[in-house]
């Protein structure tokens, strides 16, 4: 007795049909996760905050994530660094569109390579790890110049937290820090470098600065000095 066989013409039928619903899943899933990648991606890596034994490095990705960097050099094994908002004893690391994260206790004038970790994935610099020298021993006197504050508000007057704020002195390094939940922003300089990290900048009576807001997508810029940074208007 011969086992019956389905008809030619509904094999090849089903067989498009398959090859059909086949191709229509893999791009939907090679579209998710393509889109999911790039939301992740962290964008506009800023190095900030250098000194002889600690960095910061700061970026911005489309949707909320975790955030860490690793740290490491030819004389020290990998080190991780959370985000600088996940203290206190947290359990779990936060998720932001803003992220900055600081290497501390790390060697003078040693050039470090970075990864940055977004939600868990490992991002590089063009396929290679960031590049980041620390400072050569800082000897001196700090500039003894007060600290530079104020407020940050979004366009709908609420509290930008987690904005991110870059100042720069005249002849001085780049800083960074992230407004908190009320709005409050607050960045050192008595022992802002200069451009090259080789000394403390020279303390004036009257120095200007160059302030930066970065929040998604939305950007905020100001100048001022330090007489007119303690608060710097709103």
């Amino acid at each position: 007795m011969q086992t019956p066989k389905i008809p030619t013409l509904l094999a090849l039928i089903l067989l498009v049909v398959f090859i059909g619903v086949f191709i229509f899943a893999f791009e939907h899933i090679s579209r998710t996760s393509t889109s999911a990648g790039a939301s992740i991606q962290p964008l506009n890596v800023t190095v900030t905050n250098v000194t002889d034994s600690s960095f910061s490095l700061t970026w911005e990705t489309a949707d909320a994530a975790t955030g860490l960097i690793e740290v490491f050099s030819s004389r020290e094994k990998a080190e991780a660094f959370y985000d600088d908002r996940d203290t206190g004893g947290k359990s779990k690391p936060g998720t932001f569109t803003t992220h900055s994260a600081t290497a501390i206790n790390i060697l003078a004038n040693t050039t470090y390579d970075v990864k940055i970790l977004s939600n868990g994935k490992m991002f590089l610099d063009n396929g290679k790890s960031y590049k980041v020298t620390t400072a050569s021993t800082i000897t001196g006197t700090p500039s003894g110049l007060e600290p530079a504050y104020g407020t940050i508000m979004t366009s709908a007057n609420l509290p930008a937290e987690g904005a991110l704020v870059f100042l720069s002195l005249d002849g001085g390094q780049l800083l960074s820090t992230l407004v908190n939940a009320s709005g409050n922003w607050l960045i050192p300089l008595n022992h802002t470098l200069t451009t090259d990290l080789s000394r403390y900048v020279t303390a004036q009576t009257r120095i200007t600065e160059l302030i930066r807001v970065d929040l998604n997508n939305q950007e905020a810029n100001a100048v001022t000095d330090t007489l007119n940074d303690a608060p710097v208007p709103t």
